[in-house]
């Protein structure tokens, strides 16, 4: 089967090489744009703020950006490390414990990143939040508060 594939994109012109090759975002001028997609078990002062809070601080830029040839994500988002999945899908992953008076909260994070093309990227973040049973308590829930957010990121030019 692996032969007759290779036979077929030959016959299209298409190299292998080629097909599975990344696509280059282009280096300049970005700017994004953050929406909340979901919330659930979050604590009820937390879920009624954050549609706000997304809304305020839901964008970025405009903003000079420079990817290395070949491209990986680090120049874009944060400090994390990124793992390739697949051609064009990259996804960083971490974990944050902090001690308090009643037990750890810990905050974990995964953030998929594809680049849709030369000049558009679609960043999809995941947050589970786990606080303490006394904090939790106090908070009004008892299961882990989950955040989904989606960052479309545009080239706006040089």
């Amino acid at each position: 089967m692996r032969r007759f594939m290779f036979f077929l994109m030959l016959g299209m012109g298409i190299s292998p090489l080629m097909a599975l090759a990344d696509i280059q975002p282009m280096s300049g001028t970005w700017q994004g744009q953050v929406a909340l997609l979901a919330h659930d078990d979050c604590p009820p002062q937390m879920a009624e703020q954050m549609p706000n809070a997304f809304a305020e601080t839901g964008s970025y830029g405009p903003q000079q950006i420079t990817f290395p040839d070949p491209f990986t994500p680090e120049s874009l988002a944060g400090d994390f490390t990124w793992v390739r999945l697949a051609e064009n899908h990259w996804r960083a992953a971490f974990q944050e414990v902090t001690e308090t008076g009643v037990g750890p909260l810990v905050a974990g994070q995964s953030i998929d990143l594809f680049v849709r093309s030369e000049t558009e990227l679609e960043q999809l973040s995941r947050l589970q939040v786990t606080f303490p049973a006394a904090m939790a308590q106090m908070l009004g829930t008892s299961a882990p508060c989950m955040v989904s957010s989606r960052v479309d990121h545009r080239y706006v030019g040089p």
